[in-house]
Parts: structure tokens; C-alpha cells; sequence
């Protein structure tokens, strides 16, 4: 449903619409027209905004055989996360519907509307909260006088987007999530655990802070407290909680603006754990800071933490990076993986000591051109060059895939899975995401209950482009539309404000 506005069309937005398609990414002002009220109860307050309802007829009435039915006003806009309940004025939602037939009338409405929504078969009204993103569908309104039996049908076309475009994500943790978002490339952030160093925190766990100073940013990643991102000049921006240096100074204790990281340049990618943060340059070298309780900055030292970034050993070639809570792993140009920190599940690929302080090669494993590590439980996933998938580590929750719960210092091959293109390692969970948007995910969706010990497909609502496993369950994005699925089945249960 894109479009712009036609030449003559008025400059209002937001009100209603001067033609009842409304087929373009502006709202326009209303003119004398009356339309079906369930064809404007969802949309966009930003009038440059991809996402709304529109209209697939211009008469704006409800036509049937015998049965037409009006409303007063042209259009309702609201973004997605709007609560009918709540949100919408009474007088809205109290709308008495001009009719040429005689009542009491029956509502229906096919297909089935989307998770959160719902008809009212008295009234006919929409209520409910759009439980996420969803690209144009078709529905068919039908209502039918209960006094003679005359029925009047009218199609009606829906679409759900995002406030903003997302071209980069992240939300390691499930506690706090981050993307960066356009027109501007500004870094928000939501989630009621980063919300808690706010003074006056926002009512809505998923609504979204612009962070300041973020403005121009690439890529980002996010723990739970804090989170950096690459700008457009390849340095490094931290903002949020800097108890252990993970800022990359030391100082402030705590910065709600992003702050530039001194002394780090030409930056290819950042990823960030519990409580350090590491950055892969263009020229193949890795940089760490923060946290150094378990040699995550990997230096090769027992120093408690570092506030500024250091070298990490024995590193010129790294290709992808990942951090975890507390190991971090990195692929080199050879295809091969190596890895560093904590080690008592075995995560870093072997069992010779409990903890690394520099990297080592992680055995058996070649042609790796992704690695992830957990944010949460300690294991680690690789994805290969043939499409497979092979984890090692901690495997309580089945979260290595390979149908077992028994733990594992050497990779084991995760069963089923072929074509991968994506993988995504969660604090109990991993998944992966194929050559035909699908996804596919193994272990747990939040402490023992989960998805099983071998990967199942997930019926998501669209051919995704990007999955991350979050705590208690997954993150997909589609057209730069970020949805939140929740437990053991994949269940929608909610939207970033993004």
C-alpha cells in the first residue's frame, strides 16, 4: 500500500482522507463522504508513515443487495500499539451506525482478524491492540439484519507497520531492546530493565526512547543496562549504566546519552555481553572492554575490568565477532572459530580449563562463517559454510539441538536443520532462520519450558529477513517491522515501538 499524494489533494493529514481508497502514504483532508467505520480503526498518526488502513472501495458505504451502512467520520488513525479500550475517545468507539435496513444486526468479518484484534457481532466494532506487524491483507465485513434478514458485505484492506523503519536490531537479553531507526539513523531504545535507570521511566514497557546523541549510528547491539553502536564515521557510541567500565571510560557511572568511545576508529561491527563490549575492526583486529572478572576482555590478564578498549591476543584476521554473557567467540578469515572467557559448560569448545584469557581455536569445526554465543546460559552455535549448524556448551534446555540434554565441550551437529542462513543463540533457546524466511528454533523459551531438544519450525506471519532468540522466545524482522514472539509455540505477544 504505498503511494503519495496526487496533484490537488490537500496538505492536511492525519483527519480523514478526500478519497475513500486513501492508496498512498499520506493521510489527506476529509471531504463530505461517509465511510465504514471498521475501515479506519487502525492506522498511522504519522502522516509520512508506511502503515494504515485504507479503503478498497470509493463509495464509502457498506453495499449489499438490500443493506447499507454508514459512519460519520472519514477516518481513525492510530499506530499500532494503540489500545482501543484505552486509547480511542468514547465518542469514537460510540458511533451509531446509519442504516437502511432494520435491526438488531450481526457482525462478522473474514479472515480471521489478526492476534489482538477482535469484531464485536452486536456491534460491529474493532477493540482490542494489534499484537504486531503485518504487511496489506484483505478482509470481507458482513452484516446481517436479524429483523428481515438482509445482509451487506464490504472489503476492507488492513495493514499494521511500524512507527519507524528499522535497518539495524538487537535485543540480547529480552530485557532491553534497541534498534536504529530512519529517517535520521537515531538509536531507540525500550524495555522495562534499561527503563529502570530513567528518573521518570515510560508507562509502557514497549515504548520506545530516542537515546541523544545517537544520530548517524550503523549497527547496534544492546545488553540488558546498556548497549553501543558503529556510527557512520566507524567509531563507537556507549550509552546506559558504566558500573564496570563497559562504556569504554570511566566516567560517567551512568550516561543516558550516547558518549563516544575514546580512541577506537575504523569499526566494522560491535557487539556487547552482560557487562563488556567488544568491536571488530575493518582491519581484522578485535577490541575489548569492560568486564575482565573471567578474561572476556581477553588479554590474557587477571585485571578486573578495563575502561578502555584493549587488543585482544592473537587476533588479525576476525571476520564476525559474538559476545555472550561472559565467553566471546570470533571466525576467522580461515573459516575456523576461536574463543575466550568463561568456560565451566564447556562453551569455548573444549574442557581443559574453566576459563581462557585469550582466544583458543575451538576443534573440528571448519568453513564457519557465523558464530553466536548465549547471552544467558553458557553455550555456543556455528553456522557453516554447507548451511548447517553445529553448537557446543551447555545443554540443559536441549538448546544444542542435537536432541539430547547432555553437555557438550566439542560441537555436535544440530539435527534437521539445512539451507540456514541466520543463527541466533538466546539465553535458553538458539535459532535459525532459512533460504525461505522460515524459522526454526530448539530449547528452552524461558527457564525449563521450551521448544524441545531438536529444532521445530515456528509458524511466524511472514517470509522473515533477520530472527534473534531473546529470553523467552524470538525477535523476527520483515520489511523493518520488528515482532516479539513469546513461549513454547511461537505465540505473538507483542511490538517495539520502533
Amino acid at each position: 500500500m504505498s503511494g503519495s499524494k496526487t496533484n490537488g489533494e490537500n496538505d492536511d493529514c492525519v483527519r480523514g482522507a478526500s478519497r475513500g481508497q486513501m492508496r498512498g502514504t499520506n493521510w489527506y483532508k476529509p471531504v463530505n463522504l461517509v465511510v465504514f467505520a471498521f475501515a479506519i480503526l487502525l492506522g498511522y498518526q504519522n502522516c509520512s508513515g508506511p502503515a494504515f488502513v485504507g479503503l478498497s472501495e470509493s463509495n464509502g458505504t457498506l453495499g449489499g443487495d438490500d443493506l447499507h451502512v454508514s459512519y460519520a467520520q472519514s477516518s481513525y488513525t492510530f499506530l499500532h500499539s494503540a489500545d482501543f479500550a484505552t486509547d480511542v475517545p468514547a465518542a469514537v468507539l460510540a458511533a451509531s451506525p446509519e442504516v437502511s435496513a432494520s435491526g438488531p444486526f450481526s457482525w462478522s468479518i473474514e479472515p480471521e482478524l489478526p492476534t489482538g484484534l477482535s469484531i464485536s457481532s452486536t456491534t460491529g466494532v474493532i477493540s482490542g491492540r494489534a499484537g504486531f506487524n503485518f504487511a496489506k491483507r484483505t478482509f470481507t465485513v458482513t452484516a446481517r439484519s436479524q429483523g428481515d434478514g438482509k445482509v451487506g458485505t464490504y472489503e476492507i484492506d488492513l495493514t499494521v507497520g511500524p512507527k519507524y523503519r528499522a535497518t539495524s536490531y538487537s535485543s540480547r537479553e529480552g530485557a532491553m531492546s534497541c534498534a536504529v531507526v530512519e529517517p535520521n539513523r537515531t538509536v531507540r531504545c525500550s524495555g522495562n530493565f534499561f527503563f529502570s535507570l530513567y528518573p521518570v521511566p515510560p508507562a509502557r514497557s514497549f515504548e520506545t526512547v530516542e537515546i541523544e546523541g545517537s544520530a548517524g549510528a550503523v549497527k547496534v547491539s544492546n545488553a540488558q543496562y546498556y548497549g553501543c553502536a558503529v556510527m557512520t564515521d566507524r567509531k563507537v557510541k556507549c550509552w546506559g549504566s558504566n558500573n564496570l567500565g563497559q562504556l569504554g571510560s570511566d566516567q560517567p557511572a551512568l550516561s543516558l546519552a550516547a558518549l563516544e568511545v575514546p580512541g577506537l576508529t575504523d569499526v566494522k561491527d560491535v557487539v556487547t555481553g552482560s557487562y563488556a563490549a567488544c568491536a571488530l575492526k575493518n582491519d581484522g583486529t578485535v577490541w575489548c572492554w569492560g568486564d575482565n572478572s573471567l578474561g572476556l576482555v581477553g588479554v590474557g590478564t587477571e585485571a578486573r575490568n578495563y575502561s578502555s578498549p584493549q587488543q585482544v591476543l592473537g587476533i588479525a584476521d576476525a571476520t564476525q565477532i559474538s559476545l555472550g554473557a561472559y565467553h566471546a567467540c570470533a571466525v576467522l578469515s580461515s573459516g575456523e572459530v576461536v574463543c575466550w572467557g568463561d568456560n565451566g559448560s564447556g562453551q569455548l569448545g573444549h574442557d581443559l580449563e574453566p576459563v581462557s584469557r585469550s582466544p583458543v581455536y575451538v576443534q573440528g569445526i571448519s568453513g564457519a562463517v557465523e558464530v553466536t554465543t548465549s547471552s544467558g546460559t553458557s553455550f555456543t552455535c556455528v553456522r557453516l559454510d554447507s548451511g548447517k549448524v553445529s553448537c557446543w556448551g551447555d545443554n540443559r534446555y536441549g538448546q544444542l539441538g542435537d536432541g539430547t540434554t547432555v553437555n557438550s565441550p566439542s560441537p555436535v551437529e544440530v539435527l534437521v536443520l539445512a539451507g540456514v542462513r541466520q543463527i541466533s543463540a538466546g539465553v535458553y533457546n538458539s535459532c535459525a532462520r532459512n533460504a525461505l524466511g522460515k524459522v526454526f528454533c530448539w530449547g528452552a523459551a524461558g527457564f525449563a519450558v521450551g521448544f524441545g531438544s531438536t529444532p521445530v519450525e515456528i509458524p511466524v506471519q511472514d517470509e522473515i529477513e533477520f530472527v534473534q532468540a531473546t529470553n523467552y522466545g524470538f525477535m523476527t524482522v520483515k520489511d523493518g517491522s520488528v515482532n516479539l514472539y513469546y513461549g513454547i509455540k511461537g505465540e505473538l505477544y507483542g511490538v517495539w515501538d520502533f
